[in-house]
């Protein structure tokens, strides 16, 4: 066993598929969705689904992370009427009396670990763009408390996107870059996993919780992951990958994606039990370039 992956990482990585598992058990033709947010959760990276409604996207999130325990999930339904207080809270009325800008955070968004935000764009780009420095982890500025939030992972979900081509939307492209890994969902497609989900709501098995992970746990997990080797031949192939995307796609890779890359590809090592990154671990990219 290596200095990185003790037995207590091991256990915790174990514990994460196996939580995996139980909930593909139910929740079906939804291995993807399950293994990005493993990779998010150890990556402490944020997250975008895209799909047509009913397919499970925040259904599945919801299910992984009341297996976290210890952790403070906050989940919002975004529309046209939301504004700042139903992420960061209201300004207490007592204190403004005062003559003090101080906000009731109590179950807000700052000062949740998780996060889950559902029809992410219907919202409007002011609400929007107030998020970046959250998503960012970064400190922010709330009335007059610098908060700094405790945020693990943002998942977000939307059955559409902005179009950045036009002028009142292209303000929320840092925005989406902000989304770090970004995955397409479709509805079931095989009738034998039809009628297994089926049978599961029937049978009721996702009130059935059996493997859990602390909080504790996966932070231990994503320190352990910048602790994981990135050799040099690693990131003369993600410089290659990069420059194949502008020459193919006509599309240029920001600096800032390249420079964070290489703590997707160490969670994944981590995911899979090794120390240091290996080409395979590349693929993981697709979500992130």
């Amino acid at each position: 066993m290596s200095k990185i992956l003790t037995k207590s990482i091991a256990d915790s990585i174990d514990k994460l598929h196996k939580i995996g598992n139980e909930i593909q058990d139910y929740i079906v033709e939804r291995e993807e969705v399950i293994n990005v947010i493993k990779l998010a959760l150890v990556s402490q990276k944020n997250t975008f689904f895209l799909g047509k409604t009913g397919q499970s996207k925040t259904y599945t999130v919801d299910e992984f992370t009341k297996r976290i325990t210890g952790a403070k999930y906050f989940k919002q339904l975004m529309d046209k009427t939301s504004d700042k207080s139903v992420l960061f809270g209201k300004i207490s009325i007592p204190e403004l009396q005062q003559g003090k800008e101080v906000y009731i955070k109590k179950n807000k968004l700052s000062e949740a670990n998780i996060g889950m935000l559902d029809k992410f764009w219907k919202s409007g780009g002011v609400l929007l763009n107030s998020l970046l420095s959250i998503l960012n982890k970064e400190e922010f500025t709330l009335g007059e408390e610098i908060i700094k939030p405790p945020l693990v992972s943002v998942f977000t979900a939307s059955n559409e996107l902005p179009n950045f081509k036009k002028k009142e939307e292209e303000i929320l492209y840092p925005l989406y870059n902000r989304l770090h890994l970004k995955v397409l969902t479709n509805y079931i497609e095989k009738k034998d996993n039809f009628k297994k989900a089926l049978r599961a709501k029937r049978a009721r098995k996702g009130q059935q919780v059996t493997t859990t992970i602390s909080l504790d746990e996966l932070v231990k997990l994503n320190e352990k992951a910048w602790e994981v080797e990135v050799p040099e031949h690693i990131d003369d192939l993600l410089w290659d990958i990069c420059q194949a995307i502008t020459i193919e796609l006509g599309r240029e890779v920001s600096d800032r994606k390249k420079i964070e890359y290489s703590i997707l590809c160490q969670a994944n090592a981590v995911l899979n039990k090794r120390d240091t990154v290996i080409p395979e671990d590349l693929l993981v990219l697709q979500y992130y370039l």
